[in-house]
Protein backbone atom coordinates (compact mmCIF):
# COMPACT_ATOMS: atom_id res chain seq x y z
CA UNK A 1 0.00 0.00 0.00
CA UNK A 2 1.46 3.52 -0.88
CA UNK A 3 2.07 5.66 2.08
CA UNK A 4 0.57 9.28 1.70
CA UNK A 5 2.17 11.27 4.45
CA UNK A 6 -0.87 12.04 6.82
CA UNK A 7 -0.69 15.93 6.16
CA UNK A 8 -1.57 15.00 2.29
CA UNK A 9 -4.34 12.50 3.63
CA UNK A 10 -5.98 14.97 5.97
CA UNK A 11 -6.07 17.49 3.23
CA UNK A 12 -7.38 15.06 0.53
CA UNK A 13 -10.19 14.26 3.21
CA UNK A 14 -11.13 17.72 4.18
CA UNK A 15 -11.56 18.45 0.68
CA UNK A 16 -13.29 16.00 -0.66
CA UNK A 17 -15.93 15.46 2.24
CA UNK A 18 -16.07 18.79 4.57
CA UNK A 19 -18.32 21.43 3.25
CA UNK A 20 -19.68 22.62 6.29
CA UNK A 21 -17.15 22.91 8.91
CA UNK A 22 -19.24 25.01 11.61
CA UNK A 23 -20.55 21.77 12.97
CA UNK A 24 -20.64 18.19 13.49
CA UNK A 25 -21.70 15.17 15.57
CA UNK A 26 -19.44 11.88 17.32
CA UNK A 27 -21.24 8.41 18.01
CA UNK A 28 -22.52 7.81 21.51
CA UNK A 29 -21.16 4.93 23.01
CA UNK A 30 -24.59 3.46 23.10
CA UNK A 31 -27.24 4.04 20.23
CA UNK A 32 -27.51 7.86 19.15
CA UNK A 33 -25.20 10.23 18.19
CA UNK A 34 -24.62 13.52 19.96
CA UNK A 35 -23.21 17.29 18.86
CA UNK A 36 -20.10 18.50 19.65
CA UNK A 37 -19.83 21.87 21.85
CA UNK A 38 -17.89 23.93 23.53
CA UNK A 39 -19.32 25.48 26.27
CA UNK A 40 -22.28 25.49 24.39
CA UNK A 41 -21.04 26.13 20.96
CA UNK A 42 -20.90 23.79 18.11
CA UNK A 43 -17.20 22.92 17.59
CA UNK A 44 -15.16 23.76 14.36
CA UNK A 45 -14.37 20.64 12.37
CA UNK A 46 -10.93 20.82 11.47
CA UNK A 47 -7.51 18.86 10.70
CA UNK A 48 -6.97 17.60 14.44
CA UNK A 49 -10.82 16.32 14.28
CA UNK A 50 -10.56 14.62 11.04
CA UNK A 51 -7.32 13.01 12.34
CA UNK A 52 -8.96 11.50 15.43
CA UNK A 53 -11.96 9.87 13.26
CA UNK A 54 -9.43 8.60 10.78
CA UNK A 55 -6.98 7.10 13.40
CA UNK A 56 -10.18 5.68 15.33
CA UNK A 57 -9.93 7.21 18.57
CA UNK A 58 -13.72 8.05 17.95
CA UNK A 59 -16.64 8.23 15.26
CA UNK A 60 -17.48 11.42 13.35
CA UNK A 61 -21.25 12.46 11.63
CA UNK A 62 -21.22 15.25 9.21
CA UNK A 63 -23.82 17.57 7.72
CA UNK A 64 -23.59 18.00 3.99
CA UNK A 65 -26.15 20.60 3.52
CA UNK A 66 -24.91 24.48 4.33
CA UNK A 67 -28.16 26.08 5.58
CA UNK A 68 -29.68 28.63 3.76
CA UNK A 69 -29.76 31.08 1.85
CA UNK A 70 -26.81 28.72 0.61
CA UNK A 71 -28.41 25.34 0.74
CA UNK A 72 -25.41 23.66 -1.00
CA UNK A 73 -23.37 21.00 -0.75
CA UNK A 74 -20.05 19.05 -2.69
CA UNK A 75 -21.37 15.91 -2.56
CA UNK A 76 -24.30 13.65 -2.97
CA UNK A 77 -24.46 10.13 -1.26
CA UNK A 78 -27.20 7.14 -1.51
CA UNK A 79 -27.49 5.06 1.64
CA UNK A 80 -28.58 1.54 1.36
CA UNK A 81 -29.65 -0.35 4.04
CA UNK A 82 -28.65 -3.91 6.03
CA UNK A 83 -31.26 -6.13 3.91
CA UNK A 84 -30.58 -8.89 1.26
CA UNK A 85 -30.74 -6.31 -2.11
CA UNK A 86 -28.24 -3.50 -0.57
CA UNK A 87 -25.07 -4.31 -2.17
CA UNK A 88 -26.52 -5.34 -5.70
CA UNK A 89 -28.51 -2.00 -5.61
CA UNK A 90 -26.29 0.21 -4.47
CA UNK A 91 -23.14 -1.26 -7.25
CA UNK A 92 -26.78 -1.16 -10.19
CA UNK A 93 -26.52 2.38 -9.39
CA UNK A 94 -22.54 2.61 -9.26
CA UNK A 95 -22.70 1.02 -12.56
CA UNK A 96 -25.60 3.23 -13.75
CA UNK A 97 -23.72 6.69 -12.83
CA UNK A 98 -20.69 5.28 -15.08
CA UNK A 99 -22.85 4.95 -17.82
CA UNK A 100 -23.73 8.68 -17.43
CA UNK A 101 -19.98 9.91 -17.20
CA UNK A 102 -20.49 10.33 -13.43
CA UNK A 103 -17.54 8.80 -10.83
CA UNK A 104 -18.77 7.48 -7.72
CA UNK A 105 -17.44 5.31 -5.27
CA UNK A 106 -18.98 1.99 -3.06
CA UNK A 107 -18.29 2.43 0.43
CA UNK A 108 -19.62 -0.44 2.73
CA UNK A 109 -20.32 0.99 5.94
CA UNK A 110 -19.64 1.41 9.96
CA UNK A 111 -21.94 -2.00 10.29
CA UNK A 112 -20.71 -4.19 7.44
CA UNK A 113 -24.29 -4.79 6.09
CA UNK A 114 -24.94 -1.05 4.55
CA UNK A 115 -23.55 0.77 1.54
CA UNK A 116 -22.76 4.01 0.62
CA UNK A 117 -22.65 5.62 -3.59
CA UNK A 118 -20.66 8.45 -3.16
CA UNK A 119 -20.41 11.42 -5.66
CA UNK A 120 -18.27 14.42 -5.33
CA UNK A 121 -18.65 17.68 -7.04
CA UNK A 122 -15.76 20.12 -7.96
CA UNK A 123 -17.64 23.17 -6.36
CA UNK A 124 -20.67 23.46 -4.38
CA UNK A 125 -23.94 23.49 -5.93
CA UNK A 126 -27.70 23.63 -4.80
CA UNK A 127 -28.53 20.25 -2.73
CA UNK A 128 -31.79 20.23 -5.08
CA UNK A 129 -29.41 19.40 -8.01
CA UNK A 130 -27.01 17.06 -6.49
CA UNK A 131 -29.95 15.36 -5.31
CA UNK A 132 -31.67 15.68 -8.15
CA UNK A 133 -28.72 13.95 -9.83
CA UNK A 134 -28.60 10.93 -8.37
CA UNK A 135 -31.96 10.18 -7.76
CA UNK A 136 -32.58 10.30 -11.34
CA UNK A 137 -30.09 7.59 -11.52
CA UNK A 138 -31.70 5.77 -9.47
CA UNK A 139 -34.69 5.54 -11.46
CA UNK A 140 -32.89 5.34 -14.56
CA UNK A 141 -31.80 1.83 -13.03
CA UNK A 142 -34.98 0.84 -11.70
CA UNK A 143 -33.90 1.11 -8.37
CA UNK A 144 -37.12 1.37 -5.86
CA UNK A 145 -36.75 4.53 -4.15
CA UNK A 146 -40.65 4.52 -2.55
CA UNK A 147 -42.09 2.18 0.04
CA UNK A 148 -41.28 -0.05 2.72
CA UNK A 149 -37.84 -0.92 3.27
CA UNK A 150 -35.44 -0.75 5.86
CA UNK A 151 -32.54 -2.93 8.02
CA UNK A 152 -33.10 -6.65 7.97
CA UNK A 153 -36.54 -6.52 5.66
CA UNK A 154 -37.09 -8.70 2.79
CA UNK A 155 -38.30 -6.15 0.62
CA UNK A 156 -37.01 -5.02 -2.68
CA UNK A 157 -35.99 -1.54 -1.44
CA UNK A 158 -32.55 -0.96 -0.05
CA UNK A 159 -32.42 2.47 -0.21
CA UNK A 160 -32.75 4.58 2.73
CA UNK A 161 -32.11 8.02 1.92
CA UNK A 162 -29.82 10.17 0.18
CA UNK A 163 -27.45 12.52 1.95
CA UNK A 164 -28.10 15.82 2.14
CA UNK A 165 -31.50 14.49 2.82
CA UNK A 166 -33.32 17.84 2.32
CA UNK A 167 -32.98 20.34 -0.52
CA UNK A 168 -32.74 22.88 1.77
CA UNK A 169 -32.37 23.46 5.66
CA UNK A 170 -32.07 26.25 7.84
CA UNK A 171 -30.21 25.02 10.49
CA UNK A 172 -28.13 21.57 10.53
CA UNK A 173 -30.06 19.35 8.41
CA UNK A 174 -29.37 15.28 8.56
CA UNK A 175 -25.60 13.96 8.94
CA UNK A 176 -24.16 10.87 7.77
CA UNK A 177 -21.01 8.82 9.25
CA UNK A 178 -17.85 9.48 7.49
CA UNK A 179 -15.57 7.05 5.82
CA UNK A 180 -12.26 5.56 7.10
CA UNK A 181 -13.02 5.53 10.56
CA UNK A 182 -9.48 3.83 11.81
CA UNK A 183 -11.05 0.92 13.81
CA UNK A 184 -13.65 0.03 11.57
CA UNK A 185 -10.98 -0.22 8.06
CA UNK A 186 -9.51 -3.13 10.30
CA UNK A 187 -12.37 -4.88 10.01
CA UNK A 188 -12.55 -4.17 6.20
CA UNK A 189 -15.61 -1.86 6.74
CA UNK A 190 -15.79 2.31 5.71
CA UNK A 191 -13.98 1.73 3.10
CA UNK A 192 -14.25 1.57 -0.66
CA UNK A 193 -15.26 -1.62 -2.13
CA UNK A 194 -14.94 -3.14 -5.82
CA UNK A 195 -17.45 -5.65 -7.51
CA UNK A 196 -16.20 -8.68 -5.33
CA UNK A 197 -16.70 -6.22 -2.12
CA UNK A 198 -13.01 -6.63 -1.52
CA UNK A 199 -11.44 -3.44 -0.36
CA UNK A 200 -9.54 -1.35 -2.97
CA UNK A 201 -5.81 -2.28 -1.86
CA UNK A 202 -5.00 1.50 -1.55
CA UNK A 203 -7.62 3.55 -0.37
CA UNK A 204 -5.86 6.72 -0.51
CA UNK A 205 -5.78 6.36 -4.25
CA UNK A 206 -9.31 5.62 -4.93
CA UNK A 207 -9.82 8.74 -2.86
CA UNK A 208 -6.84 10.96 -5.00
CA UNK A 209 -8.72 9.22 -8.29
CA UNK A 210 -12.27 10.54 -7.18
CA UNK A 211 -10.67 14.21 -6.50
CA UNK A 212 -9.41 14.22 -9.81
CA UNK A 213 -12.85 12.89 -11.33
CA UNK A 214 -14.98 14.72 -9.51
CA UNK A 215 -18.65 16.20 -11.18
CA UNK A 216 -18.02 20.11 -12.69
CA UNK A 217 -20.60 21.78 -11.06
CA UNK A 218 -22.21 22.96 -14.43
CA UNK A 219 -22.76 19.38 -15.60
CA UNK A 220 -25.75 18.60 -17.12
CA UNK A 221 -26.71 16.16 -15.42
CA UNK A 222 -27.04 18.43 -12.62
CA UNK A 223 -29.33 20.45 -14.19
CA UNK A 224 -31.83 18.40 -15.71
CA UNK A 225 -35.40 17.99 -13.97
CA UNK A 226 -36.46 15.90 -11.12
CA UNK A 227 -38.57 12.68 -12.36
CA UNK A 228 -41.35 11.99 -9.95
CA UNK A 229 -41.77 8.73 -10.88
CA UNK A 230 -40.24 5.23 -9.60
CA UNK A 231 -40.78 1.37 -9.55
CA UNK A 232 -43.38 -0.46 -8.12
CA UNK A 233 -42.12 -1.98 -5.18
CA UNK A 234 -42.88 -5.17 -3.53
CA UNK A 235 -43.94 -4.72 -0.25
CA UNK A 236 -46.82 -6.93 2.29
CA UNK A 237 -46.88 -3.66 4.77
CA UNK A 238 -50.18 -2.17 3.95
CA UNK A 239 -50.82 1.15 2.70
CA UNK A 240 -50.07 4.14 5.05
CA UNK A 241 -53.30 6.44 5.77
CA UNK A 242 -50.95 8.85 3.74
CA UNK A 243 -48.20 8.80 0.77
CA UNK A 244 -45.28 7.53 2.52
CA UNK A 245 -42.38 9.77 2.78
CA UNK A 246 -44.05 12.65 1.36
CA UNK A 247 -44.71 14.51 5.18
CA UNK A 248 -41.23 16.53 5.15
CA UNK A 249 -42.20 17.74 1.32
CA UNK A 250 -45.90 18.63 2.84
CA UNK A 251 -44.10 20.65 5.77
CA UNK A 252 -42.14 23.15 3.56
CA UNK A 253 -45.89 24.51 2.40
CA UNK A 254 -45.94 28.68 4.27
CA UNK A 255 -47.71 29.00 6.95
CA UNK A 256 -48.34 25.31 8.04
CA UNK A 257 -46.59 25.90 11.10
CA UNK A 258 -48.34 28.65 12.78
CA UNK A 259 -51.48 26.55 11.77
CA UNK A 260 -50.95 24.02 13.99
CA UNK A 261 -50.02 26.24 16.74
CA UNK A 262 -53.89 26.75 17.52
CA UNK A 263 -53.96 22.25 18.42
CA UNK A 264 -54.95 21.76 21.95
CA UNK A 265 -52.19 19.07 22.38
CA UNK A 266 -49.22 21.66 21.36
CA UNK A 267 -51.04 24.53 23.29
CA UNK A 268 -51.01 22.09 26.51
CA UNK A 269 -47.14 21.19 26.15
CA UNK A 270 -46.39 24.74 25.88
CA UNK A 271 -47.85 25.93 28.44
CA UNK A 272 -47.14 22.40 30.73
CA UNK A 273 -44.94 19.27 29.09
CA UNK A 274 -45.08 17.41 32.59
CA UNK A 275 -48.39 16.38 32.05
CA UNK A 276 -47.59 14.20 28.89
CA UNK A 277 -45.74 10.88 29.36
CA UNK A 278 -42.44 10.34 27.77
CA UNK A 279 -43.95 8.35 24.71
CA UNK A 280 -46.89 11.36 24.45
CA UNK A 281 -44.00 14.01 24.27
CA UNK A 282 -42.10 12.20 21.76
CA UNK A 283 -44.94 11.43 19.64
CA UNK A 284 -45.82 15.71 19.59
CA UNK A 285 -42.69 15.91 18.49
CA UNK A 286 -42.78 13.78 15.49
CA UNK A 287 -45.63 15.33 14.32
CA UNK A 288 -43.22 19.11 14.89
CA UNK A 289 -40.63 16.99 13.39
CA UNK A 290 -42.78 17.34 9.81
CA UNK A 291 -41.95 20.68 9.65
CA UNK A 292 -38.22 19.90 9.26
CA UNK A 293 -35.20 22.52 10.44
CA UNK A 294 -38.55 24.78 10.71
CA UNK A 295 -39.79 23.10 13.62
CA UNK A 296 -37.04 23.11 15.60
CA UNK A 297 -37.39 25.83 17.42
CA UNK A 298 -41.69 24.53 18.55
CA UNK A 299 -39.73 21.53 19.59
CA UNK A 300 -37.83 23.24 22.14
CA UNK A 301 -40.67 25.50 22.85
CA UNK A 302 -42.99 22.45 23.84
CA UNK A 303 -40.10 20.80 25.95
CA UNK A 304 -38.47 23.78 27.87
CA UNK A 305 -40.64 23.50 30.72
CA UNK A 306 -39.83 19.82 31.11
CA UNK A 307 -38.91 18.96 34.76
CA UNK A 308 -40.28 15.91 36.56
CA UNK A 309 -36.98 15.15 38.58
CA UNK A 310 -38.71 15.85 41.49
CA UNK A 311 -41.86 13.41 40.63
CA UNK A 312 -40.27 10.54 39.24
CA UNK A 313 -37.01 11.00 41.86
CA UNK A 314 -34.84 11.06 38.63
CA UNK A 315 -32.71 14.00 38.22
CA UNK A 316 -31.95 13.35 34.92
CA UNK A 317 -35.55 14.20 33.87
CA UNK A 318 -35.25 17.42 32.99
CA UNK A 319 -35.79 19.43 30.08
CA UNK A 320 -32.12 18.89 27.90
CA UNK A 321 -31.32 20.61 24.54
CA UNK A 322 -29.14 18.24 23.63
CA UNK A 323 -31.87 15.62 24.27
CA UNK A 324 -34.65 17.60 22.81
CA UNK A 325 -31.90 17.97 19.24
CA UNK A 326 -31.65 14.09 19.34
CA UNK A 327 -35.41 13.14 19.80
CA UNK A 328 -36.21 15.36 17.23
CA UNK A 329 -34.11 14.84 14.39
CA UNK A 330 -34.57 11.18 15.32
CA UNK A 331 -38.28 11.94 14.11
CA UNK A 332 -37.37 13.18 10.96
CA UNK A 333 -35.72 10.41 10.04
CA UNK A 334 -38.14 8.12 10.80
CA UNK A 335 -40.31 10.56 8.34
CA UNK A 336 -37.60 10.25 6.11
CA UNK A 337 -38.04 6.66 6.13
CA UNK A 338 -41.02 6.50 5.04
CA UNK A 339 -43.00 6.89 8.70
CA UNK A 340 -46.09 8.91 9.54
CA UNK A 341 -46.54 10.77 13.04
CA UNK A 342 -48.52 9.07 15.95
CA UNK A 343 -52.12 10.18 15.69
CA UNK A 344 -54.25 11.66 18.51
CA UNK A 345 -55.68 8.33 19.18
CA UNK A 346 -52.09 7.31 20.36
CA UNK A 347 -51.82 10.05 22.51
CA UNK A 348 -55.37 9.11 23.88
CA UNK A 349 -54.02 5.72 24.11
CA UNK A 350 -50.78 6.52 26.24
CA UNK A 351 -52.97 8.90 28.61
CA UNK A 352 -53.20 12.13 27.12
CA UNK A 353 -56.61 12.95 25.90
CA UNK A 354 -57.71 16.03 23.83
CA UNK A 355 -60.49 18.28 25.56
CA UNK A 356 -61.82 19.10 22.01
CA UNK A 357 -62.06 15.36 21.25
CA UNK A 358 -66.06 15.28 20.51
CA UNK A 359 -66.07 18.39 18.29
CA UNK A 360 -64.30 16.22 15.36
CA UNK A 361 -62.66 19.23 14.38
CA UNK A 362 -59.60 16.88 13.27
CA UNK A 363 -61.09 14.16 10.94
CA UNK A 364 -57.85 12.64 10.39
CA UNK A 365 -56.50 12.85 14.20
CA UNK A 366 -52.97 14.02 13.33
CA UNK A 367 -51.18 16.86 15.63
CA UNK A 368 -49.50 18.09 12.05
CA UNK A 369 -52.56 18.21 9.92
CA UNK A 370 -54.55 20.58 12.41
CA UNK A 371 -56.88 22.74 10.42
CA UNK A 372 -55.26 21.32 7.11
CA UNK A 373 -56.92 22.08 3.97
CA UNK A 374 -57.88 19.11 2.31
CA UNK A 375 -54.98 19.16 -0.42
CA UNK A 376 -52.64 19.00 2.58
CA UNK A 377 -54.38 15.54 3.63
CA UNK A 378 -55.58 14.04 0.65
CA UNK A 379 -53.92 10.57 -0.41
CA UNK A 380 -55.21 7.95 -3.34
CA UNK A 381 -52.43 5.56 -4.91
CA UNK A 382 -55.00 5.37 -7.86
CA UNK A 383 -54.85 9.59 -8.08
CA UNK A 384 -51.49 10.33 -6.66
CA UNK A 385 -50.22 13.75 -6.66
CA UNK A 386 -46.77 15.00 -7.17
CA UNK A 387 -45.62 17.75 -4.99
CA UNK A 388 -45.90 20.17 -7.46
CA UNK A 389 -49.74 19.36 -8.07
CA UNK A 390 -50.01 20.21 -4.17
CA UNK A 391 -48.47 23.12 -4.31
CA UNK A 392 -50.76 24.31 -7.01
CA UNK A 393 -53.83 23.01 -4.97
CA UNK A 394 -52.49 24.85 -1.79
CA UNK A 395 -52.08 27.86 -3.60
CA UNK A 396 -55.10 27.75 -4.98
CA UNK A 397 -57.15 26.91 -1.56
CA UNK A 398 -55.40 29.97 -0.12
CA UNK A 399 -57.27 32.28 -2.72
CA UNK A 400 -60.23 31.31 -4.85
CA UNK A 401 -60.66 27.79 -2.86
CA UNK A 402 -63.73 25.97 -2.63
CA UNK A 403 -66.06 29.06 -2.26
CA UNK A 404 -65.13 29.61 -6.30
CA UNK A 405 -66.75 25.98 -7.01
CA UNK A 406 -69.56 26.38 -4.81
CA UNK A 407 -70.53 29.80 -6.57
CA UNK A 408 -71.77 27.59 -9.63
CA UNK A 409 -74.71 26.73 -7.57
CA UNK A 410 -77.68 28.20 -5.60
CA UNK A 411 -77.56 28.29 -1.82
CA UNK A 412 -79.92 25.86 -2.20
CA UNK A 413 -78.34 23.10 -4.00
CA UNK A 414 -78.05 19.66 -1.87
CA UNK A 415 -75.33 17.14 -2.98
CA UNK A 416 -74.50 13.64 -2.69
CA UNK A 417 -72.13 11.27 -3.37
CA UNK A 418 -73.13 7.54 -4.62
CA UNK A 419 -72.67 4.78 -2.01
CA UNK A 420 -74.59 0.80 -2.14
CA UNK A 421 -75.68 2.02 -5.83
CA UNK A 422 -77.64 5.12 -4.57
CA UNK A 423 -77.56 8.54 -3.51
CA UNK A 424 -76.41 9.68 -0.44
CA UNK A 425 -76.64 12.99 0.59
CA UNK A 426 -72.91 14.77 1.68
CA UNK A 427 -72.39 18.55 2.91
CA UNK A 428 -69.78 19.93 -0.24
CA UNK A 429 -66.96 20.29 1.81
CA UNK A 430 -63.60 21.37 0.11
CA UNK A 431 -62.72 17.53 1.03
CA UNK A 432 -65.78 15.99 -1.25
CA UNK A 433 -65.20 18.81 -4.02
CA UNK A 434 -61.36 18.15 -4.16
CA UNK A 435 -61.87 14.08 -4.60
CA UNK A 436 -64.60 15.34 -7.38
CA UNK A 437 -62.11 17.81 -9.25
CA UNK A 438 -59.52 14.79 -8.88
CA UNK A 439 -61.86 12.05 -10.55
CA UNK A 440 -61.60 10.44 -7.42
CA UNK A 441 -65.30 10.53 -6.09
CA UNK A 442 -67.99 12.22 -8.14
CA UNK A 443 -70.13 14.85 -6.67
CA UNK A 444 -73.82 14.72 -7.55
CA UNK A 445 -75.68 18.27 -7.56
CA UNK A 446 -79.49 18.30 -7.27
CA UNK A 447 -80.79 19.84 -10.45
CA UNK A 448 -82.93 21.61 -10.29
CA UNK A 449 -83.39 22.70 -6.83
CA UNK A 450 -86.29 22.28 -4.32
CA UNK A 451 -87.37 26.11 -5.19
CA UNK A 452 -86.28 26.00 -8.98
CA UNK A 453 -83.44 28.67 -8.05
CA UNK A 454 -80.11 27.99 -9.93
CA UNK A 455 -77.01 29.58 -11.05
CA UNK A 456 -75.46 27.60 -13.70
CA UNK A 457 -77.79 25.78 -16.25
CA UNK A 458 -77.65 22.08 -16.61
CA UNK A 459 -79.05 20.29 -19.59
CA UNK A 460 -78.79 16.93 -21.78
CA UNK A 461 -79.02 16.58 -25.61
CA UNK A 462 -80.64 13.26 -26.81
CA UNK A 463 -78.84 13.37 -30.07
CA UNK A 464 -74.81 13.34 -30.31
CA UNK A 465 -75.33 15.52 -33.59
CA UNK A 466 -77.97 18.26 -31.24
CA UNK A 467 -75.52 18.10 -28.84
CA UNK A 468 -72.11 18.97 -31.34
CA UNK A 469 -74.46 22.04 -32.94
CA UNK A 470 -75.28 23.30 -29.38
CA UNK A 471 -71.65 23.50 -28.15
CA UNK A 472 -70.44 25.35 -31.68
CA UNK A 473 -73.06 27.67 -30.72
CA UNK A 474 -71.50 27.97 -26.90
CA UNK A 475 -68.32 28.61 -27.98
CA UNK A 476 -69.48 31.40 -30.95
CA UNK A 477 -71.18 32.98 -28.09
CA UNK A 478 -68.19 32.60 -25.68
CA UNK A 479 -69.98 30.71 -23.18
CA UNK A 480 -68.37 29.22 -20.32
CA UNK A 481 -69.51 25.91 -20.00
CA UNK A 482 -68.15 21.89 -19.50
CA UNK A 483 -69.44 19.28 -21.35
CA UNK A 484 -69.58 15.67 -20.67
CA UNK A 485 -70.79 13.32 -23.31
CA UNK A 486 -73.97 15.04 -24.41
CA UNK A 487 -75.11 16.62 -21.42
CA UNK A 488 -73.84 20.33 -20.81
CA UNK A 489 -72.97 22.94 -17.49
CA UNK A 490 -73.48 26.50 -18.34
CA UNK A 491 -71.28 27.72 -16.00
CA UNK A 492 -72.88 31.10 -14.29
CA UNK A 493 -71.54 32.32 -10.70
CA UNK A 494 -73.35 35.69 -10.49
CA UNK A 495 -76.96 36.34 -9.08
CA UNK A 496 -79.56 33.07 -8.77
CA UNK A 497 -82.12 33.30 -11.14
CA UNK A 498 -85.19 30.96 -11.96
CA UNK A 499 -85.38 27.39 -13.73
CA UNK A 500 -87.65 29.02 -15.94
CA UNK A 501 -85.00 31.87 -16.90
CA UNK A 502 -83.02 29.30 -17.58
CA UNK A 503 -85.44 27.36 -20.13
CA UNK A 504 -85.36 30.50 -21.84
CA UNK A 505 -81.50 30.89 -22.35
CA UNK A 506 -81.35 26.80 -23.81
CA UNK A 507 -83.84 27.66 -26.34
CA UNK A 508 -82.47 30.64 -27.45
CA UNK A 509 -79.55 29.30 -27.69
CA UNK A 510 -80.23 26.28 -29.35
CA UNK A 511 -82.58 28.79 -31.79
CA UNK A 512 -79.24 29.60 -32.96
CA UNK A 513 -77.91 26.45 -33.82
CA UNK A 514 -80.85 25.83 -35.98
CA UNK A 515 -81.95 22.86 -33.65
CA UNK A 516 -85.64 21.83 -33.18
CA UNK A 517 -87.04 21.57 -30.29
CA UNK A 518 -89.89 19.37 -29.86
CA UNK A 519 -92.95 19.35 -27.50
CA UNK A 520 -91.27 18.10 -24.75
CA UNK A 521 -87.44 19.18 -24.96
CA UNK A 522 -87.46 19.55 -21.44
CA UNK A 523 -88.23 16.71 -20.63
CA UNK A 524 -84.73 16.52 -19.25
CA UNK A 525 -85.30 18.61 -16.47
CA UNK A 526 -88.30 17.35 -15.31
CA UNK A 527 -87.21 13.81 -14.07
CA UNK A 528 -87.75 11.79 -10.76
CA UNK A 529 -84.19 11.86 -9.96
CA UNK A 530 -82.67 15.22 -10.36
CA UNK A 531 -79.36 14.76 -9.71
CA UNK A 532 -76.45 15.56 -11.87
CA UNK A 533 -72.57 14.89 -11.96
CA UNK A 534 -71.36 18.38 -10.50
CA UNK A 535 -68.97 19.74 -13.29
CA UNK A 536 -64.95 19.40 -14.00
CA UNK A 537 -65.08 15.91 -12.50
CA UNK A 538 -61.34 15.03 -13.22
CA UNK A 539 -60.58 17.73 -14.33
CA UNK A 540 -58.94 20.10 -11.85
CA UNK A 541 -56.32 21.56 -13.75
CA UNK A 542 -58.70 22.66 -16.48
CA UNK A 543 -60.82 24.13 -13.77
CA UNK A 544 -57.75 25.81 -11.90
CA UNK A 545 -57.00 27.47 -15.49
Amino acid sequence: MTITPIAQQINLFMKLFIHRSDAFMQKKVGPGWKPVRDEGKDRPFGEEVALSHLEGRCRLGIFPLKPAPENTCIWVAADFDENENAFDQSWKLHEQLKTEGIYSLVERSFSGKGYHVWVFIEKPVKAHEARTLLLNSLIKAEIPVNGEGGKKKQTSKALDRLFPTQDQTLNYGNQIGLPLQGEAVKLGNCVFIDANQQPYPDQWAKLEEAYANRVPADHPKLKEPRHLSAPAVQSTKPANALEEGRWLELGRLEGQLERIQGCEAIKASIADPNQFSNTTWTSILCNIAVFGEAGKELAHEVSRKYDRSVIDNDPRKVYSEDETDRVFYSKIDHLQRSGIPPTCNYLEENGWVCPRRKEKTCPLNIIALYGAPPSYSYYNPVFPLTVEDREQLYKWEQSDGYESFLKFFSDSTDFGIIEKGKIIGKKATGYWILKHLLGDTKLYAKYPTWNNRIRSIWFEWGAQDEANRFEEQLNQMKMPYERTDQAFWLLQNGEEFSLGVGKELIKRIATKAEITLGQHWDDPLTLEDPYRVAPYFGKWREYYK
